[in-house]
């Protein structure tokens, strides 16, 4: 039933991608941040699906749930963020300062003495921060609490965003750095990720059963408004406010009401299946590709772009979907299979329940 949530977050993944691989050229989106704000939304529904009832019941403890999430997210974290050391060391001799911001960076944790990034080897890494903040506050706090009380916190966290965006222009890439990483990182997460699990009780409420044709719509819509070509001038507060509490919204309530049949599985799980792998790999690999042409060949692929950037967007798929198969997903079947070896009294809803996989 997430099949049309994976091609969501796919495509989402890949504007993103657009927004930092120079190569890319002119092609430019200038609201499509608000992608990440999809990612939040999706995590919320996704792991209500995933973890709710086991999370209530007993079934999973939270200690095992935080586990789960850590397993999820951290390997290919912990390989591009060596990758992103890697493009730092070649850049010139290493200070102490630099394996102080790598050992903070392997302890997920954000660098938060520096200037610039606080993920200083891989920028967008921010956002799975938040996204593993927030999954074990909802583990541990939020997985039992009421409609109610979702709203409520919901609202406050929306309220704090808002006021966010009014005091500081630029607040939609503010959580990448230092000032106000978390007063308005924490603010947009639990906004939308609270959002998205209160979307899920109420379509589950709702299911009208597979439909190819109502299914499609809210991934065109998410797609059509985060690639909207507009003017500055239109890229206000009020118009981003109208995106995130209700075009973004509408969009996951459609796609998890009217779910895409079974004959679609295979695209849209793909594209769902390569995206964290885009996502949280392709500045560190853009990078390193930047310097190894340059030193080695001495060729600046931006005189070539946009087909230097189509090319290393199709590479960056290639590798995403091998390191998939061939290494992320049976390194973290094993670490699965090795903690509920450990725990056999707790290893029922020990395994993340449906395909897609959370992410900001």
């Amino acid at each position: 039933m997430f099949y049309t949530l994976e091609a969501m977050r796919g495509a989402a993944a890949f504007l993103i991608v657009d927004r930092h691989v120079g190569w890319l050229g002119t092609y430019d989106f200038p609201i499509s941040g608000l992608a990440v704000d999809l990612f939040f939304l999706l995590s919320g529904a996704v792991l209500a699906h995933s973890y709710e009832d086991k999370l209530r019941t007993g079934k999973l403890s939270s200690g095992r749930y935080i586990g789960l999430r850590l397993i999820r997210l951290y390997p290919l974290y912990a390989l591009f963020t060596l990758v992103g050391f890697a493009n730092h060391a070649a850049a010139g001799p290493l200070t102490g300062a630099d394996f102080a911001k790598l050992g903070s960076s392997l302890l997920f944790l954000p660098c938060i003495w520096i200037d610039g990034s606080v993920f200083p080897f891989d920028g967008p890494a921010w956002s799975i921060f938040f996204e593993l903040l927030i999954s074990v506050v909802y583990g541990v706090a939020l997985h039992d609490k009421s409609i109610k009380t979702l709203a409520c916190v919901c609202g406050a966290a929306a309220t704090l965003f808002i006021v966010q965006a009014i005091n500081q222009p630029g607040a939609l890439d503010i959580a990448m750095t230092c000032q106000g990483v978390f007063e308005t990182g924490l603010a947009r997460v639990l906004f939308s990720f609270t959002y998205g699990v209160i979307i899920y009780r109420l379509a589950m409420r709702a299911s009208a059963g597979e439909s190819g044709l109502m299914s499609l719509i809210p991934l065109v819509a998410v797609c059509a408004m985060l690639m909207a070509p507009v003017e500055s001038r239109w890229i206000t507060n009020g118009s981003i406010a109208v995106i995130l509490l209700a075009g973004l919204p509408a969009c996951l309530f459609m796609a998890l009401v009217f779910p895409a049949p079974d004959s679609w599985r295979g695209p849209f799980r793909r594209l769902g299946a390569i995206s964290y792998a885009v996502y949280i790999g392709h500045v560190p690999l853009y990078h390193a590709a930047d310097t190894v042409l340059k030193r080695q060949f001495h060729i600046d692929a931006m005189a070539y772009a946009p087909y230097s950037g189509f090319i290393f967007v199709a590479a960056l798929v290639a590798l995403a979907y091998g390191l998939h198969n061939a290494w992320d997903a049976p390194l973290r079947a094993r670490l699965r299979n090795s903690a509920a070896a450990e725990s056999p009294s707790r290893a029922r809803g020990s395994r993340e329940g449906i395909p897609v996989q959370s992410m900001p």
